[in-house]
């Protein structure tokens, strides 16, 4: 084979193994301590993510709609909206 014997792959295994579960049980600490510093904020409340604000009639002005591809896409979704309600338009607009 490849010139590691059996009982060096099995012990070179379990230190794989120690390493990982080393990081993993670091990344839980780390991920803990941000949740519990969250949970503890007096202003948590206040915090707002624009994805979680309800539907408005003003999502056009978000900043993600405003690049040449976005606002192509929304002018594409209001022409065939209005067609879906029998108002047709000329494409040329």
């Amino acid at each position: 084979g490849s010139g590691a014997s059996r009982r060096d792959k099995v012990c070179g295994g379990a230190a794989d193994d120690a390493v990982k579960m080393t990081r993993w049980a670091w990344l839980y600490l780390q991920f803990g301590l941000r949740q519990r510093k969250v949970e503890k904020d007096p202003n948590k409340l206040a915090y707002m993510d624009t994805a979680m604000l309800p539907v408005s009639d003003h999502e056009e002005d978000l900043e993600m709609f405003q690049s040449v591809d976005a606002k192509a896409y929304l002018k594409q979704e209001n022409r065939l909206e209005k067609a879906r309600h029998g108002e047709f338009t000329d494409a040329a607009e």
